[in-house]
């Protein structure tokens, strides 16, 4: 996997301006949404200027990862679903393919430029390596970072004395990042196929072409957000957080 680029952090400061100028909106109203006055447009920004999409897409961001998300939970019988999941396909395809022929011609400071300059094993990638990539980061930016941003915002509500706390000591935060992950993952589950009649805990069997959903383990009953204890008690997992979805949260200070 290449590496972000190594300029990355030079987006600290217009994110905290973006961040603060979306809070000074919504402190100007009586009530607000907090995904869709907050959640959802930091991501949408950072994720445009990492990947070095154009800004004047950032409407069509939100419905693209809408329809891709949605992908591995449609049913083989819902055409009219995976009608607009195809259509969407198709209108993002040649924009990608688009801004790759402008980054050949005049690389620059972005994620796509850094993939092309990329080489595995010495070779560069295909060109279905490459849309692979630019499709995987785009919904990974967009649809984690919102996530992370509405359950933080939900975690703070509930447990108020956890702000103060980070504000104190700011070296908790990318702890807090983590476990806020963990805790309230994006996904708690995915939907495969069965290739073969397949047994489950050695009772139940699930037959060969049949739909399943797999979940993961249930998060815990309990936490504990402890100064000395907020790093592991909330599960028993690791996570490994891309740099990219925790870039966008960095506005929290």
């Amino acid at each position: 996997m290449p590496s972000p680029p190594t300029s990355l952090a030079r987006f600290e400061p217009r994110i905290r301006a973006v961040a603060r100028g979306l809070v000074a909106r919504m402190m100007e109203q009586r009530r607000v949404d907090f995904v869709d006055a907050f959640a959802k447009p930091i991501p949408t920004a950072v994720m445009g200027w990492i990947l070095g999409l154009d800004s004047s897409l950032e409407q069509h961001f939100k419905r693209w990862t809408n329809d891709l998300m949605s992908l591995s939970g449609v049913r083989p019988e819902d055409t009219q679903r995976k009608e607009q999941c195809r259509r969407t396909v198709e209108e993002m395809e040649p924009y990608f393919k688009d801004m790759l022929a402008d980054r050949r011609r005049s690389p620059g400071d972005d994620m796509a430029s850094s993939l092309l300059g990329s080489r595995v094993d010495g070779e560069a990638l295909t060109e279905r390596e490459l849309m692979g990539f630019l499709f995987m980061l785009f919904l990974a930016g967009l649809e984690t970072t919102t996530h992370l941003l509405s359950q933080s915002a939900r975690m703070f509500a509930m447990h108020p004395e956890l702000l103060p706390r980070l504000r104190e000591n700011r070296a908790l935060i990318p702890r807090f990042i983590e476990e806020t992950l963990r805790y309230e993952p994006v996904a708690a589950a995915t939907m495969r196929m069965c290739l073969q009649d397949t047994a489950v805990d050695g009772v139940e069997r699930c037959p060969g072409g049949a739909w399943s959903w797999c979940r993961w383990p249930p998060r815990p009953v309990t936490r504990s957000t402890s100064r000395t204890e907020i790093a592991s008690s909330w599960s028993g997992r690791s996570s490994q957080t891309s740099p990219l979805a925790m870039a966008p949260t960095s506005a929290w200070e």
